[in-house]
């Protein structure tokens, strides 16, 4: 079904474009052509055979990629189109009738491009009893095919001719070396001929000679390294033409050529030149070229590369040479290290070294020993020596290294400070400076360093007339710590070294460190880590970081140095769960370590144990007192409360003197005055009751207290006189007013006996203990100093 659409549509387009007569419409399209120049203006015509069907004819042109189309009608049957600026590289134009669909009656297609340009820049080479080629310039592409001829005339001959559609064309030519040529290259193609003028050209001029053969390259041994090189001239060189070479050579890795010119081989078959100037024990390689001294154009072909290696030579450089010195067994041993100086090209191939050592002062005494090595351990007494090692090769000896090892009390004295490295790029470079411009060489030692194996694998290398060192990074491992020493040598001697640490390249801590609670108290807790080992920093460690948090809070962060193992956080809210952690930092970035809890405590011990001896005293105190009080309750009892006696109730038996004392101050037998003899004797009665009653409590009395004045009582009864004479003075004080108010008819009567109360203190004034005796019976019972103070208030002045 699909297939006959197509049919039923060119059916009904002849239908519907018939004319009555049935007439069908044809066109065509002219001219006919199949090429376009480029960006070039074109014009079609399509004729078709009715008139009328003109008025509906239409122009497609594909692809439309031009600037502008215009179409034009020139009689009844013939339309025209021109297309301006032709781009694309082809080009479909077709003419039709419009209807229900477009009826193609012509369709053309052509391509564009441009006609040839005139070749030039014609050059040939012949190669003897070969071939002539030439090449030539062909100009701007045409984009369309364009084919070359070249043709070669001979005055008297015929003409000889090759094609191509390339620049370079070939026609045979045997035996005939100075045959004149006319060169002439044709280019043509749909849209175009040119031709290159004639060249006239000579085979002689243009003869272009096979490369040398053959090449030897042989050492020669002389003082100076050198080579024989050798070569033989083509087979197929013309015999008869005279001939120049030129040798080019380097070393076998070097890139840059150095030339020998000029050299004059004539007609000769074979030639050899002697090479000079070169290093000793070095691979170089050599080629050859030549061309005819006629006045030939060409030169010939680079010969292949032939490899040789000079001969050795005896060392023109020392080693340089190290040590490292230990002790063992109260033994000196001297690890002596060398190498060959890596600027310096090997002259041979080593046979070995020579080590000589002797002491400073006795040279007769030299000892020597030969390896194959780069090392060598010797014992060395506490003296000053010379050491030297020199090494050789087939040629010869190098010259001697020599380094003094000074005596083990031997002081050094430090000749440079301030030394910086970096490691920036691809390099490692360390700086210093001197303070002694005799300093003129030094040593950089340098080594791994690591707290498992201290300073082992140790390299070295000489520095001369600088106070700079560069090396290449890549003899550095990363991430490894290295010690770097520098070591100047003066005047032979080697004095005391600067030192400092360095890594090529630093990174993050391989672990964090490890944390553990050391002490927790109610607000703050102590936290410890342990050391990182130098495997496991990767750098220099700049910082301590303790970050912690509380549950369910937000994180805090301490910073510490470097050097810190220990810290006390603070302050902590108390009885608190806390998460915390420690991060180790380099420049290069951070590790942390593993994650730790902790509680803070609700009491410190310090408020344990305030409360625990609060609690402790209170106990001991509570049971003091229940001890003292079953023991001495009876006098607790009595101190707190004091028996008062009932007169009414006491079986006192009074003495006769008392009750007549007593009757004395009843008023109602008075005879109306009070007399101080009446009071002295209540006064004496009652001061001997008092003592009486004092002396059965504390001790007994020495005496009794009678009225004869005369006598004097000793210090320690008159201690308890005074404190019953002022007991009883007080009490008298105190109820003489009351007593006697009504006998005191007169001021003058109370006056008199208040003075003779007052007499009483004279008893007392004499004894030197009375004061610190009624101080002690005052502090024992309060009472006794209410008296005292009620004394000296009523006390007459």
């Amino acid at each position: 079904m699909l297939l006959a659409i197509p049919w039923v549509l060119a059916i009904t387009v002849k239908i519907l474009f018939a004319d009555a007569a049935d007439v069908v419409i044809a066109g065509r399209i002219f001219p006919q052509v199949k090429t376009v120049q480029l960006e070039s203006n074109t014009t079609f015509f399509c004729q078709v055979n009715n008139a009328s069907a003109i008025k509906d004819l239409v122009w497609i042109v594909n692809p439309n990629t031009t600037s502008r189309i215009y179409t034009g009608q020139v009689n009844e049957s013939v339309a025209s189109v021109t297309i301006e600026n032709v781009t694309a590289p082809s080009v479909e134009v077709s003419c039709g009738l419009v209807g229900i669909v477009t009826l193609h009656l012509d369709v053309i297609s052509f391509k564009t491009g441009y006609p040839p340009e005139r070749p030039h820049n014609i050059s040939c080479v012949y190669f003897y009893r070969r071939h002539f080629t030439c090449t030539w310039v062909a100009g701007r592409n045409a984009r369309i095919p364009t084919h070359f001829s070249l043709v070669g005339s001979m005055p008297g001959g015929n003409p000889v001719m090759c094609t191509t559609e390339t620049n370079v064309c070939t026609f045979h030519n045997k035996d005939q070396l100075g045959l004149e040529y006319g060169i002439q290259v044709i280019a043509e193609n749909e849209l175009g001929k040119a031709a290159s003028p004639v060249i006239p050209m000579n085979t002689y001029r243009l003869v272009k000679l096979d490369a040398p053969t053959g090449l030897c390259l042989k050492p020669i041994f002389t003082e100076s390294p050198s080579f024989l090189l050798s070569w033989t001239r083509s087979a197929l060189d013309p015999e008869e033409l005279s001939i120049k070479c030129t040798i080019r050579y380097k070393q076998l890795h070097g890139s840059h050529w150095k030339y020998q010119d000029d050299l004059q081989m004539g007609k000769e078959k074979e030639m050899s030149y002697n090479l000079t100037g070169l290093e000793a024990y070095t691979n170089y390689t050599a080629s050859v070229r030549c061309i005819g001294n006629d006045g030939q154009v060409f030169w010939s072909d680079w010969s292949e590369d032939v490899t040789g290696r000079t001969s050795e030579q005896a060392p023109s450089h020392s080693v340089e040479l190290w040590r490292v010195m230990t002790s063992r067994n109260n033994v000196r041993m001297v690890h002596l290290l060398w190498k060959e100086r890596s600027y310096v090209k090997p002259s041979g191939i080593t046979q070995g070294y020579i080590v000589e050592w002797f002491p400073e002062d006795g040279a007769s005494a030299a000892q020597n020993a030969t390896t194959r090595g780069n090392e060598m351990v010797l014992k060395i007494p506490d003296t000053a020596y010379i050491l030297s090692v020199v090494y050789y090769t087939s040629a010869g000896p190098s010259p001697k290294a020599t380094l003094r090892i000074p005596a083990s009390d031997e002081k050094t004295h430090s000749l440079i400070h301030d030394i910086k490295l970096s490691a920036a790029n691809e390099t490692v470079v360390a700086t210093w400076n001197t303070t002694d411009r005799r300093a003129q060489t030094f040593v950089v030692e340098w080594c791994r360093d690591s707290d498992i194996n201290p300073c082992s694998n140790i390299s070295f290398q000489h520095v001369e007339n600088s106070s700079e060192w560069t090396a290449d990074k890549g003899m550095f491992e990363p991430y490894r710590r290295y010690r770097i020493s520098v070591y100047p040598i003066a005047q032979g001697k080697v004095e005391a070294p600067i030192t400092t640490s360095f890594y090529a390249k630093e990174g993050a801590p391989l672990r964090g460190p490890h944390a553990k609670v050391q002490k927790v108290k109610k607000t703050e807790v102590t936290i410890e880590w342990d050391p990182i080992g130098q495997e496991d920093t990767n750098g220099f460690l700049t910082s301590f970081s303790i970050i912690y948090r509380p549950h369910d809070g937000a994180e805090s962060i301490v910073i510490v140095s470097s050097d810190v193992y220990e810290y006390t956080l603070q302050p902590l809210m108390p009885k608190t769960l806390y998460t915390a952690y420690i991060t180790a930092s380099t420049s290069a970035g951070n590790t942390s370590g593993d994650h730790i809890q902790f509680s803070t405590l609700a009491y410190d011990n310090e408020d344990l144990g305030s409360i625990i001896g609060t609690v402790g005293t209170i106990v001991i105190l509570l049971g003091t007192t229940v001890v003292v009080y079953a023991y001495k309750k009876e006098k607790i009892k009595h101190y707190f409360w004091p028996d008062v006696p009932d007169p009414a109730n006491s079986s006192i038996e009074w003495s006769s003197d008392w009750v007549q004392a007593a009757l004395l101050v009843n008023p109602e037998k008075l005879d109306g005055e009070l007399h101080p003899a009446d009071v002295q004797a209540l006064h004496t009665e009652y001061i001997n009751e008092k003592a009486l009653l004092i002396g059965d409590a504390g001790r007994k009395p020495s005496y009794v207290l009678v009225e004869d004045s005369e006598r004097r009582p000793s210090t320690e009864d008159s201690s308890l006189l005074h404190y019953a004479v002022t007991e009883i003075r007080q009490e008298l004080l105190d109820s003489i007013p009351r007593l006697y108010s009504d006998s005191c008819s007169s001021l003058s009567s109370c006056a008199s006996l208040m003075s003779s109360l007052g007499d009483v203190d004279s008893v007392t004034q004499e004894t030197p203990q009375t004061q610190e005796i009624e101080d002690i019976l005052t502090a024992v019972n309060p009472y006794l100093k209410n008296s005292v103070s009620a004394r000296e208030t009523v006390h007459p002045s």
